[in-house]
């Protein structure tokens, strides 16, 4: 992995893995290489081992919940989620893994109470305030919505995702000539 053999690491890591079946890490580093390598399925599959196999291990359990999240298992992502903040209230990836499994769940409130825990935990972070906005728009709460997009704006002025996301507010809202300017701020 670190000379960027991605194919001979994943054969290596197959091999480790034969040899002991229970070894947590040598998964979790399997699925590392195979996400590099483009196999999805592999990394999908050794991810959700690893973390079986690393309870504790809060990366494996992230990795896991985030490739259960893409695959539209929320109850499963959000057991990963639990688990990572059983041990870390505060953890922010944690808590927006829990966020999005909730609103995949379409628990809206939890998910909303999950992203301002994130917020509280860490307020630069803007991406979360994306995540925020959006289950705000599918609630039907617009004001709150937008508001959360023109935050991440403003923590982050010079972030071309948090104008993008913005930018895609105002699309979806039908302001095109707010839109074009936030489009063209990213763009910038």
């Amino acid at each position: 992995m670190t000379q960027k053999k991605y194919a001979e690491a994943v054969i290596q890591y197959k091999n480790a893995i034969g040899l002991d079946q229970r070894y947590g890490e040598a998964r979790l580093k399997l699925a590392k290489a195979a996400e590099t390598t483009g196999d999805a399925i592999t990394a999908f599959r050794e991810y959700v081992r690893a973390a079986d196999l690393l309870p504790e291990d809060p990366d494996a359990q992230l990795r896991a919940g985030q490739m259960l999240l893409l695959a539209k298992q929320y109850p499963e992502a959000r057991v990963r989620a639990d688990n990572v903040l059983e041990r870390d209230p505060k953890n922010v990836p944690a808590l927006v893994l829990l966020g999005n499994a909730l609103a995949g769940l379409k628990d809206f409130d939890g998910a909303i109470t999950q992203f301002e825990h994130a917020i509280d935990s860490d307020p630069q972070r803007t991406v979360t305030y994306a995540n925020l906005g959006a289950i705000q728009l599918v609630k039907g709460d617009s004001q709150a919505a937008e508001g959360a997009f023109k935050r991440a704006v403003q923590l982050q002025p010079m972030s071309a995702s948090a104008h993008l996301s913005l930018a895609n507010y105002y699309w979806a809202a039908g302001r095109l000539p707010d839109a074009e300017a936030e489009f063209k701020t990213a763009v910038q």
